[in-house]
């Protein structure tokens, strides 16, 4: 919680107990024209257009909301891109990048059609991350370049 005190014509900034934080890398979004902080466990808790991020994946999955990813953002699951990208990732890496998938299945993107954003099918695989909406949750893992 931050509170303002003036004490003659000194100000000061106070930060205490509460949901806010002096931390810049938690803005989430902008609600209202007001720009809000998001702290989340999983992308369900956050707004439409938004998905949960890690602060620090390795000591917890507490996060903030952020904007999905657009074409060149760094993803490691395709439900942080935004509708009509993949994540796309080489095996065993950890992130990839946010690609649109190929113009011949814009109108129905499906894992094969996916697939194709890869050299080489042999050793690739994808998957969808949310079994409902597929098409916008799609990750691409290529094999290795030769």
């Amino acid at each position: 919680m931050k509170r303002w005190v003036q004490r003659g014509t000194l100000v000061l900034l106070v930060f205490g107990c509460g949901s806010e934080s002096n931390d810049s890398d938690n803005s989430a979004g902008v609600e209202g024209g007001n720009e809000t902080v998001e702290s989340c466990f999983s992308t369900q808790e956050c707004p439409d257009a938004q998905y949960c991020r890690a602060t620090d994946p390795t000591a917890s999955p507490e996060g903030s909301c952020v904007s999905l990813e657009s074409a060149g953002g760094v993803c490691v699951f395709g439900t942080e891109c935004a509708a009509g990208l993949a994540c796309v990732k080489i095996v065993r890496s950890g992130s990839g990048v946010c690609e649109a998938f190929p113009e011949s299945c814009q109108d129905s993107p499906t894992c094969m059609c996916a697939l194709t954003l890869c050299e080489a099918l042999e050793g690739s695989s994808c998957s969808a991350g949310d079994l409902d909406d597929p098409a916008s949750s799609i990750t691409v893992s290529c094999a290795e370049s030769p």
